[in-house]
C-alpha cells in the first residue's frame, strides 16, 4: 500500500509541478504579446502621423491648384470682354 501512495504523492507532485510552469508559462505569453502590441502601436502611430503630414500637404496643394486655376479662369474671361 505504501507504494501506491508514494505513486499518487509524486504524481501530486508532477501535477503541482506542471501547474506552476503552466502558470509562468502563461505569464511570458501574455509579457511578450504586450510588448509587441506597444510596439505596434507606436509603430501604428507613426504611419498614421506621416499619412496626416501627407493629407496636410495634399489639401495645401490642391487648394494652390484651385487658386491658380481660378485666376486663369479670370484671365481668360477678361481677355475675351476686351
Amino acid at each position: 500500500m505504501g507504494d501506491v501512495e508514494d505513486t499518487i504523492e509524486m504524481i501530486e507532485g508532477r501535477t503541482t509541478e506542471l501547474d506552476s510552469n503552466e502558470e509562468q508559462l502563461k505569464e511570458v505569453v501574455l509579457e511578450s504579446l504586450g510588448s509587441n502590441v506597444k510596439e505596434m502601436r507606436e509603430i501604428l502611430n507613426s504611419i498614421v502621423g506621416k499619412l496626416t503630414e501627407r493629407d496636410d500637404a495634399f489639401e495645401t496643394m490642391t487648394m494652390t491648384l484651385k487658386e491658380e486655376t481660378l485666376v486663369v479662369i479670370r484671365a481668360l474671361i477678361c481677355r475675351n470682354l476686351v
